[in-house]
């Protein structure tokens, strides 16, 4: 049952194959070569178990921590994403708005 279980979820998680994929969204290189030898459930070795994906969020809770960050692999978007929304911000700020927001009693 375990072994089920376990094809399941990396079944929904990381088996995604073309013919399931909206066209829109193409094949990512790291899955073509796999897809058109016929795979239909890519497994790559940074995987986690889902046990150990459990653990990490019993950590996470017990931690009062509010993001849970499986793969490091992901920190270079996440770079440029956030610097990007960081300078579309407008330099000029409210400063009464930016008191109540740190916590600051109104003047």
């Amino acid at each position: 049952m375990k072994d089920l279980r376990d094809s399941l979820i990396r079944g929904r998680r990381h088996g995604g194959t073309a013919k399931n994929r909206p066209a829109k969204f193409g094949v990512g290189d790291a899955f073509q070569r796999a897809e058109q030898a016929g795979a239909t459930n890519v497994l790559f070795p940074s995987m986690m178990e889902p046990a150990q994906a459990g653990q990490l969020v019993l950590k996470a809770v017990q931690n009062n921590e509010l993001y849970i960050i499986t793969h490091g692999e992901w920190r270079l978007a996440a770079e440029a994403r956030h610097a990007g929304l960081i300078a579309a911000m407008p330099d000029k700020v409210d400063p009464a708005l930016m008191a109540m927001l740190q916590g600051q009693p109104r003047r």
